[in-house]
């Protein structure tokens, strides 16, 4: 690109840079945007979609900053407005993430943007003003299938109300929809048949959204992950725990949850983040970030370039300097979600492959794992379809296979680490609430509080798929759910056992 060029070179290179991220090439679109910026400063596509770039990389301040920029070339574009909300609301200001959000939705009522501001509300926990907009979505756009599955996440569809009507008609309509919404539909589908109380209906719309979503993911080999499952637990021994034990940073901090996704991760924390010493950053990718990315000669082609891994290079190379670079990039990283506070959860459930290095850079946080019914877990994992790439989630083998790798990685590290890794129950906790609370915040390290108990009662942001459940109190329909679905999960409750 010369160093002034025409609308026309700036045209093309915003497409080709379009057509980079479509093909999922974010570091070369990334550049592309950076380009046109620099020769053309009042961009907005440019600054808007590096503000959605430097969002998904968990890097607030950077996507506020260019979220900032466009709408100083153009203060009245919507989606630039709703996408600085969520910034914003990440980051923990939710007063000021509603007025961005009702904002946009004042300049732009369209179906996308009060979908968006329905999340943004579900999200600060006002379920009445979410499912309003959601509403109000629906009868904008009535094929808009992002709409219904907001609803459905903090309302059941009743058979005699709107929202289901609304729903059947574009049901009736899916062919007209590119597959990819047909695939969402499906899901949404399966839930309002199941909330009508119609399960041979909506398992076989759950049965053919998950097979869909399952065919978009073409490499992933569930034979790969049980190999790489293997080799960590074969590289991380108890003499790499000895020779490096100590060597990291002594912080208190950080309380890392982990565990299988619909697990009670989020009521665990909600529980912890509801103390008035401990705050919560959610889920984001900082502990990844922070780990330096060697190729994995063991299990070839299942990571790409840039995703860090437990593999032999990197046990090679730990050290005490490495450890000590880990954990200060982890900790300067998460410095601004913790505020005062004297503990900060994160909750990137994934990040149980990391435990070892958890233990070895970060020897005084805390590790909660979150444990459930396989069964119910395997089946509220079979229910959703994700924000994020989680390819064995939509095939009741492959869930089953996966569990039972990460269980056996789990079992090593609770050998490796005897009494360091609280196990967080969601039986045992729907139980007996007030004593599982007092012994997880007793391993936190943290005093009894009244408000961990009446942690539905928290005003902090929630962004997961439980966001509408823990603004209740603790309830126990969720406990042995499947036994009334049996008959359709024969392949998950095979391969569990």
């Amino acid at each position: 690109m010369t160093a002034k060029p025409n609308k026309i070179q700036i045209s093309n290179a915003l497409r080709e840079a379009d057509l980079l991220l479509q093909k999922g090439d974010h570091a070369k679109a990334y550049g592309i945007f950076e380009k046109v910026l620099a020769s053309d400063p009042a961009n907005v596509s440019a600054a808007y979609n590096l503000g959605i770039l430097h969002h998904q990389k968990g890097k607030l301040d950077e996507a506020e900053r260019y979220f900032n920029k466009a709408l100083t070339a153009a203060p009245r574009d919507a989606d630039t407005i709703i996408s600085l909300a969520l910034v914003v609301i990440d980051k923990g200001d939710i007063g000021q993430a509603l007025k961005l959000s009702a904002r946009a939705c004042e300049i732009e009522p369209s179906a996308r943007i009060l979908s968006k501001a329905g999340g943004i509300e579900r999200e600060a926990g006002n379920l009445d003003a979410a499912r309003a907009l959601y509403e109000k979505a629906m009868r904008q756009d009535p094929l808009y299938t992002q709409a219904y599955a907001g609803y459905g996440a903090v309302q059941k569809f009743q058979p005699d109300s709107e929202p289901f009507r609304l729903l059947m008609g574009a049901a009736a309509k899916a062919g007209s929809l590119p597959p990819p919404e047909q695939m969402k539909l499906g899901f949404i589908l399966g839930k309002a048949y199941l909330d009508a109380g119609d399960a041979e209906k909506a398992f076989a719309h759950y049965a053919e959204a998950n097979r869909l979503k399952r065919a978009t993911y073409k490499v992933f080999s569930i034979e790969k992950f049980e190999a790489y499952a293997d080799s960590i637990i074969r590289l991380f021994t108890p003499a790499l725990v000895e020779k490096l034990k100590g060597a990291g940073n002594p912080s208190a901090r950080p309380v890392f949850i982990v565990g299988m996704p619909r697990s009670g991760s989020t009521l665990t924390d909600q529980i912890v983040s509801s103390h008035p010493q401990a705050a919560s950053m959610g889920e984001m990718n900082f502990l990844q970030h922070s780990i330096p990315v060697f190729p994995n000669a063991d299990v070839p082609d299942y990571f790409s370039a840039n995703i860090p891994n437990v593999n032999a290079e990197l046990v090679t190379l730990l050290s005490p300097a490495m450890l000590q670079d880990i954990a200060k990039k982890y900790l300067a990283a998460t410095d601004k979600f913790a505020g005062s506070s004297a503990r900060l959860v994160d909750k990137m459930l994934f990040n149980y492959l990391w435990v070892g290095l958890i233990r070895l850079a970060l020897p005084n946080a805390k590790i909660i794992h979150c444990t459930r019914d396989p069964i119910d877990m395997g089946l509220s994992i079979w229910q959703l379809s994700f924000q994020g790439s989680i390819p064995w989630a939509y095939d009741q083998t492959e869930i089953g296979r996966y569990y039972k790798a990460y269980r056996k990685v789990m079992a090593h590290w609770e050998k490796l680490f005897p009494g360091d890794i609280f196990e967080a129950n969601y039986e045992t906790m729907v139980v007996n609430q007030e004593e599982e609370t007092r012994r997880l915040l007793e391993f936190c390290g943290l005093p009894f509080d009244e408000a961990c108990l009446n942690f539905h009662q928290s005003t902090r942001k929630v962004s997961t798929a439980s966001a509408s459940q823990v603004r209740q109190p603790i309830y126990k329909d969720s406990v042995k759910k499947w036994k009334k679905y049996e008959k359709h999960l024969q392949p998950l409750i095979d391969a569990v056992n």
